[in-house]
């Protein structure tokens, strides 16, 4: 009997998830039918579990000195269980322990080390926390070992005045890059296009680029408004826009989409291309009523309504709204659905696996799935007042 080689057996039993063979091409979007390694999920795919998630504890909301916490700009989990919490009006975090209670503060109002101006984004990096300050254009580190100040790197915009790309950007995305002070930083072009993403490295209390860019991704333009506020015009983007996303791994893999497609990309820590997964998403229509209700919520409605009339808009909705991945490297994704008062989240794993699917409010943000928890950014519709929940998390 002759005997066919293991790789070639390999090839043949993934024929059916990868977009190989010219049968099938010609169902795919130009776009995605040039791509090497591309695994297609199968249209009438079924989830492997039930998937149950109950609130556990809620975070936040409470009276802390005196008063009331803030609006929450950013959360943070360490492997403890430990939540931080960036408050945007107190410009401090909130520290509380993994049963919900409050621990201390990390940081205050100010301009001396260890204080904010303003808290944009933060992370854990080993055995700490970081914090960017876009109004003191710097980052605070605190030690998760002792809870305090670590020490401050300053962003220095005019040691990179001579890289085009981010002569005219800000920084807006932070992810941790292996350790050795090291990060990954997006530098969004505020008049051009694109988004840049560099690694950056921290020293002596500067912050030098130590790349070229590892990953480009494009911003949508075209679906911004321009809204006129008597002699004041204000860019509005619409929840119908295009958006990119990105998402790290812990082995420092980059994944991004662009909404308008169910297409996740895999790049390695160099930027280069490894593979994608697609999936044949029906995006809903935009209808008339969805413009009217946007108009709508946004209080003046003339106003919006003669933005939209002057504005080339899409003739649908994205196919995708949000994508994470957690501490056991799956993907969560949220897609678009008929109810937009609602998204509905897949959890894959990496071989496109679909393991569960539920639906969840929108209102409801899901900012971290860590130690098979959910973490939400919830607001209290009467009071305004903000909280975070926690979701346990089982698959069944």
């Amino acid at each position: 009997m002759k005997l066919i080689p293991i790789s070639i057996v390999s090839i043949l039993l993934l024929l059916p998830l990868w977009g190989c063979s010219a049968e099938h091409n010609d169902s795919l979007p130009a776009t995605v039918s040039k791509l090497d390694n591309l695994i297609r999920i199968p249209a009438d795919i079924q989830p492997i579990y039930d998937i149950t998630i109950q609130k556990d504890i809620d975070i936040g909301n409470i009276n802390i000195e005196k008063e009331l916490m803030g609006g929450i700009n950013d959360i943070a989990v360490d492997d403890s269980g430990r939540v931080y919490l960036a408050d945007t009006q107190q410009k401090t975090i909130h520290v509380f322990s993994s049963d919900g209670q409050f621990l201390q503060n990390l940081g205050r109002r100010g301009s001396g080390p260890g204080e904010f101006g303003h808290i944009f984004d933060m992370k854990i990096q080993g055995n700490r926390l970081f914090a960017f300050d876009p109004t003191l254009y710097r980052i605070n580190y605190y030690s998760l070992e002792t809870m305090s100040f670590d020490r401050v790197e300053g962003l220095f915009f005019q040691d990179w005045s001579d890289i085009q790309n981010i002569d005219q950007a800000s920084p807006v995305k932070f992810y941790d890059w292996g350790g050795d002070n090291n990060m990954l930083i997006g530098f969004r072009q505020i008049m051009g296009p694109n988004i840049y993403y560099y690694i950056v490295k921290n020293s002596n209390h500067r912050t030098n680029i130590i790349s070229n860019p590892i990953i480009i991704q494009k911003q949508d333009r075209e679906s911004e408004l321009i809204v006129k506020f008597g002699n004041v015009e204000i860019p509005v983007t619409p929840p119908f826009a295009r958006k990119s996303l990105i998402a790290v791994s812990k082995d420092r893999h980059i994944f991004s989409a662009w909404t308008d497609l169910f297409l996740i990309k895999e790049y390695d820590p160099e930027g280069v291309y490894l593979r994608a997964w697609y999936y044949p998403y029906n995006n809903q229509p935009l209808t008339q009523a969805d413009l009217d209700s946007f108009a709508a919520s946004m209080g003046l409605k003339s106003n919006i309504q003669r933005a939209l009339d002057g504005n080339k808009l899409p003739s649908s909705w994205p196919a995708l709204y949000n994508m994470k991945i957690d501490d056991q490297g799956r993907f969560w994704i949220s897609t678009v659905i008929k109810d937009h008062s609602k998204t509905e989240w897949w959890v894959l794993e990496k071989d496109g696996t679909l393991l569960a699917r539920f639906t969840w409010l929108r209102g409801q943000s899901i900012e971290e799935i860590k130690n098979n928890y959910l973490y939400t950014i919830e607001t209290d519709l009467e009071n305004g007042l903000q909280k975070v929940g926690r979701y346990r998390i089982k698959m069944h």
